[in-house]
């Protein structure tokens, strides 16, 4: 990380992204940029050779993030590390008690993760979605009987804390991608494990499974998947691009790779980065 001098995250004040990117050790000496979406965070990381982003691309309540899936698609980058963070939602508000609200503001996967409780507890309220939980601070801060969900890490806020640990699952994780447009050597140690991640489609005169063809050499090299989701492609109705980890000694990835490319009509590589196994709360 000392190759770069800025880090660009999903802002404005108050996201589980800013957090991150203050409170990560490995960030400490860089410039943190807030910026207003996901897709403006790859703009700005491929115009910036000098620059990290710090993408959220998957929560393991309400699963991929697409705008960040069809960014890897879209843009030239590399990821060069993950990071697994705790995700714990709280609600805030002007109001004393919860009997007063009757909005709530929030990015659509907080919604999504807090849902069971929200249809418990509150099931009268309106959801009003925002592009970030940041933006849906700014908002609450400024009308009556109307709150948010955020991280408790925002008790520096001038809201009161109504709720906390209000997600589905209590073990609420959300894994980001730390990514670049600079060509990064990494420093290889043969003995850990990596993870790669790639994106291939095929055609549809592949015939029957074809998908499973391709597969098939993880399984006979006893490989693990640790994802396979598909997205729709955006210049092709019911095509569809899947994405796919894997984990593997570093030495075994090319022949891996050399093998989904010769079976695959469209083939991207987002690199190879060690496996995290530390939850950041």
């Amino acid at each position: 990380m000392n190759l770069f001098s800025s880090i660009y995250y999903l802002g404005p004040q108050g996201t589980f992204s800013e957090h991150l990117a203050n409170t990560h050790r490995e960030f400490e000496h860089l410039e943190k940029i807030p910026v207003s979406s996901i897709t403006q965070i790859y703009l700005d990381v491929i115009s910036n050779t000098k620059s990290l982003g710090l993408i959220p691309i998957e929560n393991s309540t309400e699963g991929s993030v697409n705008e960040s899936l069809n960014g890897l698609i879209d843009y030239n980058i590399e990821i060069v590390d993950e990071l697994n963070m705790k995700i714990e939602h709280c609600i805030f508000s002007i109001e004393k008690t919860t009997n007063e609200i009757k909005k709530i503001y929030a990015h659509p996967q907080s919604i999504g993760q807090c849902n069971l409780w929200l249809h418990k507890h509150l099931p009268s309220v309106e959801l009003i979605p925002t592009s970030s939980n940041g933006q849906a601070i700014q908002l609450a801060c400024n009308e009556n009987n109307t709150a948010v969900i955020a991280g408790k890490h925002n008790q520096w806020l001038s809201l009161n804390l109504l709720c906390e640990n209000i997600q589905n699952l209590k073990e609420n994780t959300t894994r980001f991608n730390v990514i670049t447009a600079a060509n990064v050597n990494v420093d290889i140690e043969y003995d850990c494990l990596y993870k790669t991640s790639i994106a291939i489609s095929l055609d549809d005169d592949q015939g029957a499974g074809s998908l499973i063809g391709i597969l098939r050499p993880f399984e006979e090299k006893d490989i693990p998947l640790t994802k396979l989701v598909s997205r729709p492609t955006n210049n092709d109705k019911w095509h569809y691009i899947f994405f796919i980890d894997f984990v593997s000694k570093y030495n075994e990835i090319n022949d891996l790779l050399d093998l989904v490319k010769i079976k695959s009509s469209f083939f991207k590589s987002f690199g190879s980065y060690k496996i995290s196994d530390t939850l950041i709360a």
